[in-house]
């Protein structure tokens, strides 16, 4: 994708989400992005998606970051129809969010296979028509599109007052047609890499934000006779926010060209997750600085963004997570291809 093309794309998303989105669930945006057709952009065309690739994807969620928006596109594209990409079947109409259930019980019956257990923290799960859900049965796994109207839903947050709620099944007839065996006897960890990695573009997109508010009120606020973009102790904390905001924006785009070349390079997209994460508090804190008091109060939208940089950071698993994975995948390569590995 071209330079102009990553500008129009951006600029569409921009327009179709009106502003700054309060804590919680953003029914307007979703429609007008799930008529664009960017819900689901970089899924396959054969699966219902948009056929486009990795980088496109990051394009749509860090534009979604820096307003704050509140819609499930990681879920939907990167997590559910991916999923569904190797499990041969298409992407489900409607609200789509995805889910791990490990602890999930299926037993198969006539016609349709009953579903136990709990997933928790599911995100958006209230608003969603439905949850594809990577299980087990017997030595297999499965893509289990599971109808949301069959689960008791346990309401939560996080951090930022995004819907995170528990799903709660107790023997839910799922039809034997949204039941589908994979491949890969062991997707989850790729499965969870590919929503950390969605929360770390959304991260760049959010710094980005907080870097744009710091800056405009810099400008704008007059102290002691000057604007604080006057002011040396200010233009550090501001040069610290656009650095860590363009390493962060940096990390995730070419994690995703990386990729995008070479889908066995997924170690990168745990490398920009891992930068990406560590990054949040310092974006957080120093935008706060600049803005003072103001930013936390509920008339501003700064903190609209970056309690979610505090929300995502520990989703999908944490730095420390991602940072162990990154090592045991590395320390796996031979001595003559880690280097290559690293710097190709």
């Amino acid at each position: 994708m071209i330079a102009e093309e990553r500008q129009a794309l951006r600029a569409a998303v921009a327009d179709a989400c009106a502003g700054p989105d309060s804590p919680g669930w953003n029914l307007k945006a979703w429609k007008a992005l799930d008529q664009m057709g960017v819900t689901s952009l970089s899924v396959a065309e054969a699966a219902g998606g948009g056929g486009a690739d990795l980088s496109a994807a990051v394009v749509v969620l860090t534009a979604l970051g820096s307003l704050g928006v509140s819609v499930p596109v990681t879920e939907t594209g990167l997590m559910a129809g991916w999923l569904m990409e190797r499990a041969g079947a298409r992407l489900p109409e409607g609200i789509i969010t995805a889910a791990v259930g490990g602890a999930l019980e299926l037993h198969p019956g006539e016609g349709h296979w009953l579903v136990s257990g709990t997933l928790p923290r599911v995100p958006w799960a209230r608003h969603a028509d439905r949850a594809v859900v990577l299980s087990r049965f017997e030595s297999a796994s499965y893509a289990v599109v599971v109808p949301l109207s069959l689960a008791r839903l346990d309401h939560g947050t996080n951090v930022a007052g995004e819907p995170r709620d528990d799903v709660v099944l107790r023997s839910a007839a799922v039809p034997a047609a949204a039941v589908h065996r994979l491949e890969d006897p062991e997707p989850a960890v790729d499965l969870l890499r590919r929503g950390a990695f969605g929360r770390a573009a959304l991260m760049a997109g959010a710094a980005q934000g907080v870097y744009a508010y710091a800056a405009r009120y810099a400008g704008e606020r007059h102290q002691f006779g000057r604007p604080l973009s006057a002011m040396q102790a200010v233009q550090q904390l501001l040069a610290e926010l656009a650095a860590e905001a363009s390493a962060m924006t940096v990390a995730v785009e070419a994690a995703a060209a990386a990729v995008d070349r070479d889908p066995a390079r997924s170690w990168t997209l745990d490398a920009a997750r891992i930068r990406v994460a560590e990054a949040a508090g310092t974006v957080a804190a120093a935008g706060h600085q600049v803005l003072g008091a103001i930013g936390f109060t509920d008339e501003h939208p700064l903190h609209h963004l970056t309690t979610r940089l505090w929300a995502w950071r520990e989703e999908y698993g944490n730095s420390r997570v991602w940072s162990d994975q990154l090592g045991s995948d590395l320390a796996r390569e031979d001595r003559s291809s880690l280097w290559q590995q690293i710097t190709g």
